[in-house]
């Protein structure tokens, strides 16, 4: 079903909005007699000045970032390339520039903390208020609420055991999905959480990070996200605003 077209015109990321005929809004004592938008807005202050804001879906907001980072990062790399110098290898092995090489870390390590964000971001949304996650250990069991669970609980299980028994959904654990998934986590932590080895180029350990970032074809992070966020939404009669208007 087609958005009336006052609706279209807004942002995708805006967290909730509506359209609501004439006389469908009732403010000041009287029925709006136009068709009306509403959405939730947020104020602040700016120097001396008040501001308003729609909220935004956070989600949405980190998916995006995670999109501009995945292609600025693949501008830096064509780039570095295109101007690489001093063949290195009688393969046509390269040396680019450190500004090249650093500009395109930077982006792509974006990407996957950006993508992994929004995959944070919208679980915490996602778990439901009163939602509480049992765990059976020894002797006894451990109870979570939401605060708890948005706090201690990591993300793969947030992932792969909370949300899926909160929302009733399969979990997605074994699927190509998920697969992708612990590959983008598996990243995150190692530039997070960077050890010694990843810092370094050593020959008698293991590739560091930046070896192992410059793969062709590029992980597309942000995709990694949408799908997964997407498999919770294939049960639902009504997909977000958000998501069914995300353009990538």
């Amino acid at each position: 079903m087609e958005e009336p077209e006052m609706l279209a015109k807004h942002d995708w990321r805006i967290n909730k909005i509506a359209f609501a005929p004439p006389q469908n809004v009732f403010t000041d004592g009287k029925w709006i007699q136009a068709p009306t938008v509403l959405s939730i807005a947020a104020s602040g202050k700016y120097g001396n000045r008040d501001v308003s804001f729609p909220i935004p879906n956070a989600t949405a907001l980190f998916l995006e970032l995670s999109y501009e980072s995945h292609q600025h990062s693949m501008e830096k790399i064509k780039a570095a390339i295109e101007t690489g110098v001093m063949p290195i290898d009688s393969k046509g092995g390269l040396s680019i520039s450190d500004t090249e090489a650093f500009g395109f870390f930077q982006a792509v390590m974006a990407s996957v903390v950006f993508a992994y964000t929004a995959l944070e971001a919208f679980v915490n949304e996602e778990i439901p208020d009163a939602y509480v996650h049992m765990v059976e250990e020894k002797q006894f069991t451990r109870q979570y609420d939401k605060v708890q669970i948005e706090r201690f609980l990591n993300l793969p299980t947030k992932l792969g055991d909370v949300l899926p028994e909160a929302l009733a959904v399969k979990s997605p654990k074994g699927t190509t999905i998920w697969e992708n998934f612990r590959q983008l986590n598996a990243t995150r932590d190692r530039i997070i959480h960077l050890k010694s080895d990843d810092r370094h180029y050593r020959h008698d350990t293991p590739t560091p990070l930046w070896t192992d970032l410059i793969v062709s074809p590029l992980p597309e992070n942000y995709r990694i996200a949408k799908e997964m966020i997407g498999y919770f939404f294939l049960t639902r009669d009504k997909i977000p605003r958000w998501f069914a208007k995300c353009p990538f």
